[in-house]
């Protein structure tokens, strides 16, 4: 009675390996879907659960410190089989890339999403249930585990490529606070190491 969406980036492959046995429903193509956010999870796949199944159950997922999040997607973009698409970093700057990720319309390399809107409501609401962070991935795992009442078998999984990366000072000021609704969910996820939405369960 537990829906699990995986926001990209985030170290959740792995999860979704571990909770493959277990789960009833996966959807895993395409990425749009598998890593639908909580609006349209509650928009569209809700009602059909409720339907079909009679769920009455709760979400739950993983976020990470945002600017190591625009580093892993850096690194991801620069793997060598994407450098000759429009959506390779390879040959360029961090820099360039969150100069590129703050604008209005960022093209298709720095097109990342938003954590912060992955999670909450049009009025800025948190809509997912239990909410955890990558950097204390020991927390989420706990929690799944004490649900399913199962040890989960965890392996790594899509691991982006090592690459040394730098953002300057001005820009790492600048993205903090264009992004600060994104930095202060974090933060405000990580301080309680487990945050619950409103009437959310205990456990």
């Amino acid at each position: 009675n537990l829906v699990f969406l995986p926001a990209s980036k985030t170290g959740t492959t792995a999860v979704e390996g571990a909770l493959r046995p277990p789960c009833s429903i996966e959807v895993r193509n395409p990425p749009r879907l598998r890593h639908m956010n909580v609006r349209r999870f509650r928009r569209e796949w809700r009602p059909f659960l409720q339907e079909a199944y009679g769920f009455d159950g709760e979400t739950v997922s993983v976020l990470r410190e945002p600017l190591s999040w625009l580093e892993s997607w850096y690194r991801y973009r620069g793997r060598d089989q994407s450098t000759a698409t429009n959506r390779s970093t390879a040959g360029m700057s961090f820099d360039h890339f969150v100069e590129q990720v703050l604008q209005d319309g960022p093209p298709p390399f720095a097109d990342v999403g938003s954590q912060f809107f992955f999670a909450t409501s049009n009025t800025d609401e948190i809509e997912i249930d239990h909410l955890f962070v990558y950097e204390q991935f020991d927390r989420v795992v706990a929690f799944l585990e004490a649900r399913l009442g199962q040890t989960l078998k965890l392996s790594e999984a899509n691991v982006s490529p090592r690459r040394k990366v730098r953002l300057s000072p001005d820009l790492e000021a600048e993205l903090r606070r264009i992004w600060a609704k994104e930095f202060a969910l974090y933060d405000r996820i990580a301080a309680a190491g487990h945050l619950r939405a409103r009437g959310a369960a205990q456990c």
